[in-house]
């Protein structure tokens, strides 16, 4: 999932963290443990990452698309559902990406 962009990268393996900002970047050595991510929102509220494997990313979105489609459920449920989509979406097709290369 290379991308032109800021990227941020973690390797549980050997404990390094490394901001890459497509030319110098930045690593941090010797983080021992798991690490906790959060990414805080414009109106202040913190939202916790989900890890998916490229072929994870595929099969959610299908998932969810399913669930739309045939699934009774709430009108909040659906607006959450609806508001995730495109991003598991965008995983996959990153995942598709970096197939191709």
């Amino acid at each position: 999932m290379e991308g032109d962009g800021a990227r941020l990268v973690y390797s549980p393996e050997d404990g390094t963290l490394e901001l890459r900002l497509g030319g110098p970047s930045v690593t941090v050595d010797g983080i021992a443990g798991e690490l906790a991510f959060e990414r805080i929102a414009s109106d202040g509220e913190g939202a916790a990452p989900l890890w998916l494997a490229p072929a994870d990313a595929i099969v959610l979105g299908k998932m969810i698309r399913y669930i739309l489609e045939r699934v009774k459920i709430t009108e909040t449920s659906r607006e959450a559902l609806e508001r995730v989509l495109p991003r598991v979406d965008d995983l996959g097709q990153q995942a598709g990406a970096a197939d191709s290369e």
